[in-house]
């Protein structure tokens, strides 16, 4: 029976062995874990019993990698903002809000 732990660090060789090799145009490379979790989908629709404890959708992982960008697959399809949008978007506002600030104490006179 697999586990949440087992399947977690398994993805996590593959991934490994991903960031050491690079696609054709210089990305990242999904190929080690779109065949690590095409496997598991193979092996849950054989083996059913050996999942029926995990709720993961191998099939939705498989779409969001073999997608060539997981973050914006993920911003796309169910609107959760990737990490360095979110911050990019954190800075400008607070960029806009000092400026707002200098903005109001400069206009500011006095009597």
């Amino acid at each position: 029976m697999m586990t949440k732990e087992m399947l977690f660090e398994e993805f996590e060789i593959v991934k490994q062995k991903d960031l050491k090799k690079k696609s054709k145009d210089g990305k990242e490379s999904y190929a080690h874990r779109i065949a690590y979790l095409q496997g598991h989908a193979d092996a849950k629709k054989e083996h059913p019993n050996q999942y029926r404890h995990l709720d993961i959708k191998f099939d939705n992982l498989i779409k969001m990698y073999a997608s060539g960008d997981p973050d914006m697959y993920n911003y796309k399809k169910l609107g959760i903002e990737p990490y360095w949008m979110k911050k990019q978007r954190e800075e400008e506002e607070e960029r806009k809000q000092k400026q707002n600030e200098k903005n109001n104490t400069s206009n500011i006179s006095i009597n």
